[in-house]
């Protein structure tokens, strides 16, 4: 039986301390949870405990934590490190013949990959899991539903778009699914399949099997889905049911995710623009910052949106006036060092001006 360790068990002085079986169930807890360790400190933590596991001679996981220092420069957006540390786990793995750790790994480099958009180098790490998985009966179910949902939508994307073979990955990811919320994004990501085939009633289907998918109290998933919905009817020219969904996508976020919101508002906004009522969507931009603490860490969704914004209301002066309000505003409340951000403002500002 395992020892129970949780984050706050990962101090520096208990992975000093811990025996062999304790690192072991250390290093576990850190592999299905290293989205937790996002602090930049925890590199520290992470090293620490590599370096035990190469002292106690743990050769896979050694393996393990190099992976860890792989996927925390991931989800900390330092690509070139991710991709460093992953090829270096993979290539231990190789070493000490764990077939089932090299394509787990390599299906991961795959997504870093991907979002580098290096589209064609992922393929080859998917193509590369995929000769290495008839040798290995007993992978694990979840690494191989992520394998196949990344694998998915990768063929779903430009440059490739191989929709059947991106249909078959997310079937056989739902086969090996083991949670409603698995099955539910498998489902979504089917549907934009379909959408970027323009086959809409299908689309429909699928969308709607998602939604019934998710558990009861998946508000933020179910957002989701309402802000594809209201895409794809917006993609048909029924404006009226697309602002429904969306506004249903706004009601389920319960503006808990801002990256999110921006995301649905710039939905929101071109429904709007479509309907020709655009200044309903500078009333919903006004009342999102309401909901904002930090206006720089959005800088980028504030500066498209507030030209879009001035752009569907180029027009309209009293519109672009409230606007030329707002961005005076941030221009005000941001600091000096930002100094790009507040470049990017200025520049909106004399945009604006310049409609008017």
């Amino acid at each position: 039986m395992g020892i129970f360790i949780d984050e706050a068990g990962l101090t520096e002085r208990a992975i000093n301390e811990a025996d062999s079986e304790k690192l072991t169930d250390m290093v576990e807890f850190v592999s299905q949870n290293i989205k937790k360790f996002n602090d930049e400190k925890d590199i520290d933590i992470l090293r620490l405990l590599k370096n035990r596991c190469t002292d106690k001679g743990l050769k896979a996981e050694v393996v393990k934590m190099c992976r860890a220092v792989g996927m925390y420069n991931f989800y900390r957006n330092n690509m070139i490190f991710a991709k460093d540390k992953l090829r270096l786990a993979i290539n231990k793995a190789e070493e000490i013949k764990r077939k089932d750790l090299v394509a787990a790994y390599s299906s991961e480099l795959g997504l870093v990959y991907y979002f580098e958009q290096e589209h064609k180098l992922a393929e080859m790490q998917y193509k590369y899991v995929e000769k290495l998985l008839p040798d290995i009966p007993d992978m694990d179910k979840h690494t191989l539903y992520l394998h196949y949902y990344r694998y998915g939508i990768l063929l779903n994307t430009s440059p490739l778009h191989e929709y059947e073979l991106a249909e078959h990955a997310l079937e056989k990811a739902i086969s090996y699914a083991e949670e409603k919320a698995e099955i539910g994004y498998a489902l979504m990501n089917i549907a934009i399949n379909y959408k970027l085939q323009l086959n809409f009633n299908n689309a429909l289907e699928y969308y709607n099997k998602a939604l019934d998918t998710f558990e009861k109290s998946d508000n933020f998933s179910k957002s989701m889905i309402y802000n594809n919905l209201a895409e794809l009817y917006k993609a048909t020219g029924d404006y009226n049911e697309a602002l429904k969904h969306i506004n249903k996508a706004f009601e389920h976020l319960d503006n808990r995710d801002t990256t999110c919101y921006f995301e649905y508002f710039t939905t929101y906004t071109e429904i709007a623009v479509l309907q020709g009522e655009p200044e309903k969507a500078l009333d919903k931009f006004l009342d999102m910052f309401f909901h904002i603490e930090d206006y720089a860490v959005y800088k980028s969704y504030i500066i498209e949106n507030i030209d879009f914004l001035a752009a569907a209301g180029a027009k309209d002066v009293k519109m672009l006036k409230r606007l030329e309000a707002v961005v005076i505003k941030l221009i005000k409340f941001t600091s000096s060092e930002n100094h790009e951000y507040k470049k990017e403002l200025e520049r909106c500002l004399e945009n604006i001006r310049t409609y008017m």
